[in-house]
């Protein structure tokens, strides 16, 4: 079993990141594809804040479906009680493909949506002063 944080924060540290059970959505082709069912964080380093990203791991598998740099284009939005949308370059693409901004829908429970929200904001205006998202790490 895993153990799970009830609230979302920017953290200080890549080692522990803080954990939120989520569905990732995409948007492609005109509609909504699921990504998958796991833990979306939120890691962010205080040393370079231009490193700082979203993060999501599959569950069992531990397949990374997301790994996005927190840029000011992420313009995080609420979109229902239980669901923020967030504009994001993925790296973490299949099949040797150059990754281009997507709009991604996290879906969490409705308790948690507000604090998601309002630690995305918080992440994008802190840890984002450029309008150019990181390159994801070699």
């Amino acid at each position: 079993t895993h153990t799970h944080t009830h609230h979302i924060l920017c953290r200080h540290s890549l080692s522990s990141p803080a954990q939120l059970r989520a569905k990732l959505y995409v948007f492609t082709a005109g509609a909504w594809v699921e990504r998958g069912i796991g833990l979306f964080s939120i890691n962010q380093r205080t040393d370079t804040p231009t490193s700082s990203r979203v993060v999501m791991r599959q569950d069992k598998s531990q397949r990374l479906v997301l790994n996005a740099p927190i840029w000011s284009g992420l313009a995080p939005e609420k979109v229902t009680d239980k669901s923020v949308r967030l504009m994001a370059i993925n790296y973490a693409v299949e099949g040797g493909e150059v990754p281009a901004a997507q709009v991604f829908l996290v879906k969490v429970d409705a308790k948690h949506t507000g604090s998601l929200f309002s630690q995305l904001k918080l992440c994008t205006e802190r840890c984002a002063p450029t309008s150019t998202p990181a390159p994801a790490p070699a």
